[in-house]
């Protein structure tokens, strides 16, 4: 009986032991098959995973070289070779394990460098060895060296664009050419990526089913065991139940099962709430159509659904609508699967909310296409309005302008440049920057503090309520205001509005901080860049009048002392022809012939004053004048000269200031352009006269004077061609035919109006006329009441005693004959000290003394200083026909009307000694 008993107890024992043992070795199998599920998934997600950091790091890489094939930056390629980094390790990885004894270190440093987790790889190799003859990893090894083939090929394309960049003479369509092979590149490796992404997800699910069907197996020989075992099953598998609803729940993308037939959806998870908004109890019952944006519900349902009969997974891009009204991108893989029995059919979709990511890749591009800009730009405003474009258009924004405080006492701000403002809202709105917070929005308050000002959401800030109303009114929820600061401060502010809210999160600001930094710095250097531009413009233009006055300066000397001479010949030829002019009717012929030699005479000393006004030696009679009226009288004596053909045109400005000027050299000047114009105008045209009121030019000779008055002379003619146009104002360079110019016109022109402290400028281009400004200083004052003309004198007898001081011994022989046929005493001299020398021994008194001012020795204006002092009442008569002494000239021009200029007729001597002589008396 016992033995019974022991028997079976024993045999019990055994049976216990043996379903105990069954139970531990099928506890154990599902442990040990647990551990090696998880540790397969997790090496699958290793995998997974540096796929992640493999894509990140070849994207990186992508952006870095198109940054550095336009800044040329080695900071940028210094980035990519660290963005290579992640795919070049993983490479090096690969290959020592497919070799049949790979070397473990290199395998551990290849992971490492592509940023694998220790912990990770020993996981991710055994998955390579064990399952390298599985058909999914079969596919993703092919697709991992596909990728590092490419990868090979994008490193060669980096070497060239690297070294066409720092070539000596970088060729654009080379580098163009790379930068496209690059993008092809590029596009490949995204395909590649995918593709390996989706053998991995196969296998992933692959794996998962095996070892949902073991665990299965393994659960149904639990049940055989006992309701005990049964339960411990049953209770895993609940466990396993919430497990999985957690995992559902905790996924970082949106999960909804919807019903193939009806359309409903049946499940979703938490960040499917989340993501549209909607509550679970309710989400769960909505049809398809109502996810996507209203009115395009039916046309998503399409694109949601197409490619499902096929069985496999596929990605579309989406646009779904949120409970709040807003849409938002999203990429969604769907796929048809099998619930309960065949015939229950749903479809599992697997939101990614991308609107993020892709809002940040648009702005990183408005970065780099903005850094090209800064290069590219010419000029501050062609960068102003080039970066609001692609802020624009390629951030996928609505509005971009920028603005610059004005510093006056309403500190408002200036729109320098704006792109998306079709409504008119930047021209209506009153932007200030002032203290006081009530009057300005985030854009016065980015440039008053200095520091980003961000809306989320312009109808829930009530910081700036008096713009917000009309911000809301223009549809822009969001905006972010930057300010754009240099090293004095803040120059301008750079404003972003957007139709969205909560558009600006840290990684997109981050981003737009950069863009503002640089584009301050882009503005700052074009100013100094421009300003640096008018420095050298105007050092060229003061080079230039400075080499224009040394030329005319040496050629006027010339001209000058040639007038010298002719003028003391002149004088004598015409005074002995005016000495011969017969009495006698008789002698008719002679006559005629004297008179031809004294008219010969009169044009030579036309052209000699032509010379000295050329040379700027003349003596000018200057007086406050109108130019308006200098301008009306010779426009009345125009037509007659130039002909009826050429319409003459007067603007004058009847608030024009007065000038200092001779009125005579003035109209000579006017009577030498108009007959250049008139000889640029064969077939007629229109000549123009206009005065106004002017500031005088920056980079020119006035100093201090500012403000001036413009005489303005255009005509309608065949104008001046370039290589002319420098050499118009040398004397004697002319384009007309021989003997009919002289080529002194404007040389006297240029030389009057230099004498007179004016400027002169031409523009002109052929077939557009030409037109002449000349610029005097204004003066305020008074004019002077007119002289009277052609006074009569009181007759004196002609008798006294004359001093005659001239070096030119013909000259002085002239003037000494026909003043003692007059009846005057003549003392002669051949300079200064021999004049001193005379009137020194001379007894009686002198009555005159008539000097040259130039002469060798001691010249006349010396000589004078020295004999006022012992004769101080006799009057001094200066006569000459050049003076290029400039003290010489100022004080002959304190006398002037002592003065006497060469050649002179006798008559006019013997008048003006009569005149000097009865001022005197």
């Amino acid at each position: 009986m016992a033995f019974r008993i022991d028997h079976r107890q024993s045999t019990l024992g055994r049976k216990l032991f043996v379903v105990v043992s069954l139970f531990v070795g099928i506890v154990l199998f599902v442990f040990l098959l647990g551990a090696f599920r998880s540790m397969i998934l997790s090496s699958v997600r290793a995998y997974t995973q540096g796929e992640d950091y493999w894509s990140k790091g070849q994207k990186e890489a992508v952006i870095s070289l198109m940054q550095y094939a336009s800044s040329r930056s080695q900071a940028d390629f210094q980035a990519y070779l660290n963005a290579i980094r992640a795919p070049l390790g993983e490479k090096f990885a690969r290959i020592e394990l497919e070799k049949p004894a790979p070397d473990m270190t290199i395998v551990y440093q290849g992971f490492t460098r592509g940023q694998i987790h220790a912990d990770d790889i020993p996981g991710m190799v055994r998955l390579f060895r064990w399952f390298h003859d599985f058909t999914f990893m079969r596919v993703a090894i092919v697709d991992w060296t596909a990728a590092d083939k490419e990868i090979d090929n994008l490193t060669e394309l980096a070497d060239q664009l690297h070294a066409e960049t720092f070539s000596d003479q970088p060729n654009p369509l080379t580098v163009r050419r790379v930068l496209e092979e690059i993008e092809a590149c590029d596009s490949r490796l995204t395909l590649i990526e995918n593709h390996f992404s989706s053998a991995l997800a196969e296998g992933d699910r692959w794996i998962r089913d095996l070892l949902n069907l073991l665990t299965v197996g393994t659960s149904a020989l639990l049940l055989v065991l006992g309701i005990g075992t049964s339960r411990h099953l049953l209770s895993n598998v609940r466990r396993s139940e919430e497990k999985y609803r957690r995992l559902f729940d905790s996924a970082s993308d949106a999960i909804l099962i919807v019903d193939y037939e009806t359309g409903v959806v049946l499940e979703a998870n938490a960040r499917g709430v989340d993501l549209f908004g909607i509550p679970s109890e309710r989400l769960a019952f909505i049809p398809e159509s109502s996810l996507f944006p209203p009115g395009e519900g039916q046309h998503y349902a399409r694109i949601f659904r197409a490619g499902l009969s096929s069985g496999e997974s596929h990605s579309v891009q989406l646009k779904i609508r949120r409970a709040d009204g807003r849409s938002v991108e999203v990429d969604v893989s769907v796929r048809l699967i099998e619930l309960d029995s065949p015939r229950r059919l749903v479809i599992l979709a697997v939101f990614h909310d991308s609107s993020e990511l892709k809002r940040l890749n648009r702005a990183l591009l408005a970065l780099s296409r903005c850094n090209r800009e800064l290069v590219r730009a010419a000029n501050e405003a062609e960068l102003l309005e080039r970066v609001c474009q692609i802020i624009v258009n390629t951030g996928g924004y609505r509005l971009t302008w920028v603005g610059f405080p004005e510093q006056g006492k309403t500190k408002s701000v200036r729109v320098a440049a704006q792109f998306g403002d079709t409504g008119g809202y930047l021209s209506s709105a009153h932007l200030f920057w002032a203290d006081r917070p009530e009057d300005r929005g985030p854009v016065g308050a980015a440039i008053g503090t200095g520091e980003i000002c961000i809306i989320h959401n312009t109808l829930k800030d009530s910081r700036f309520a008096s713009w917000a109303g009309r911000a809301a009114a223009e549809k822009f929820l969001s905006v972010i205001a930057l300010p754009l600061s240099d090293d004095l401060g803040v120059i301008g502010c750079l404003a972003i509005y957007s139709e969205e809210e909560d558009v600006f999160d840290v990684e997109e600001v981050t981003l737009l901080r950069e863009l503002a930094t640089n584009l301050a710095y882009g503005i700052s250097t074009l100013r100094i860049r421009s300003e640096h531009e008018r420095s050298e413009a105007e050092v060229y233009s003061l080079e230039e009048q400075l080499r224009q006055a040394q030329k005319m300066e040496s050629l006027g000397r010339l001209a000058g002392g040639v007038a010298h001479d002719f003028n003391n010949l002149l004088t004598v030829i015409r005074g002995y022809a005016e000495l011969a002019l017969p009495t006698k009717p008789s002698d008719d012929g002679l006559r005629r012939k004297l008179t031809e030699i004294m008219k010969g005479s009169d044009r030579a000393q036309a052209l000699v004053s032509q010379l000295l006004a050329f040379s700027r030696k003349q003596i000018l009679k200057p007086s406050v004048l109108d130019l308006n009226h200098v301008v009306i009288e010779i426009s009345n004596l125009l037509p007659r000269l130039i002909g009826e053909d050429i319409h003459i045109d007067v603007r004058s400005d009847q608030q024009l200031r007065r000038i200092m000027a001779d009125p005579n050299q003035l109209q000579q000047v006017l009577l030498n352009l108009a007959v250049n114009a008139r000889d640029a105008m064969p077939a007629g045209g229109t000549l123009c006269f206009q005065t106004e009121n002017a500031a005088l030019p920056v980079a020119s000779k006035f100093d201090k004077i500012t403000e001036g008055v413009l005489l303005t002379v255009s005509d309608t003619g065949s104008g001046i061609p370039p290589e002319l146009l420098a050499r118009i104002f040398e004397p004697f360079f002319t384009t007309k035919e021989r003997g009919k110019g002289t080529g002194l016109g404007l040389a006297m022109v240029y030389g009057t109006v230099s004498q007179s402290g004016g400027q002169i400028e031409v523009d002109s281009a052929p077939g557009k006329g030409t037109t002449f400004k000349i610029y005097f200083p204004a003066t305020d004052e008074l004019m002077s009441p007119c002289p009277i003309e052609n006074r009569i004198l009181p007759r004196i007898p002609a008798h006294g005693t004359i001093l005659l001081v001239e070096d030119e011994p013909s000259l002085r022989e002239l003037i000494s004959d026909y003043l003692g046929i007059a009846g005057f005493t003549m003392i002669t001299a051949t300079n200064g000290a021999d004049g001193l020398a005379k009137a020194k021994s001379h007894k009686g008194p002198i009555h005159l003394v008539i000097s040259d001012v130039i002469m060798p020795v001691m010249g006349g204006r010396e000589m004078a200083d020295q004999l006022k002092l012992s004769h101080p009442a006799t009057p001094i008569l200066f006569m000459s026909g050049y003076m290029d002494d400039a003290a010489a000239r100022r004080g002959v021009s304190e006398h002037r009307d002592h003065y006497l200029e060469k050649p002179f007729e006798l008559n006019s001597l013997a008048r003006k000694v009569g005149e000097v002589l009865n001022s005197n008396s």
